[in-house]
């Protein structure tokens, strides 16, 4: 037996649902990322580097992407283009690793008295209203969300594949 919250949660902005329908499109997204990573590495390197690679972080792989660029003498432009998608790619792997290490979380806004939403990350456990703590609400999700579709499309271009 399951036992779970209330699919309604006091937070004029979001639904316990659209919450889990949101955090859930983020995570299989993320995935694709991994995959056309996956998919570039494989197409590229040799067998046995692709086999030593792939056993990397995401972050190390794609830093092998950048190094292959180099190697192979792309076009600066080219280079330059990959760049561009690393630079805009970090923001959203560090939010994706708050989202898969933190826990959703309700806290009451002191000045306001306003219940808010939020993932919130275990490190700030016992210090939720600290100016430190990071706190991803409903809004933030959903932004970042759009974010990481447009730079799959992006990234869908550069592997090779077409929308």
């Amino acid at each position: 037996m399951t036992i779970s919250i209330a699919d309604t949660v006091p937070n004029p902005t979001a639904r316990l649902g659209d919450w889990e329908r949101s955090l859930g499109r983020f995570i299989i997204n993320f995935g694709m990322i991994e995959y056309l990573v996956e998919v570039f590495l494989k197409d590229h390197l040799e067998r046995t580097e692709f086999e030593k690679v792939r056993q990397r972080h995401l972050n190390d792989r794609v830093a092998r992407i950048v190094t292959y660029l180099e190697e192979t003498g792309s076009s600066k432009e080219v280079q330059d283009e990959f760049a561009l998608l690393v630079e805009r790619f970090d923001p959203v792997r560090k939010f994706r690793n708050h989202i898969v290490h933190g826990h959703l979380q309700c806290r009451i806004i002191p000045d306001t008295e306003t219940l808010v939403v939020s993932i919130a990350r275990s490190m700030d456990l016992d210090a939720e209203y600290s100016q430190d703590a990071q706190h991803v609400e409903f809004d933030k999700l959903c932004s970042r969300l759009q974010e990481l579709t447009e730079f799959i499309e992006a990234f869908k271009g550069f592997v090779g594949f077409k929308s």
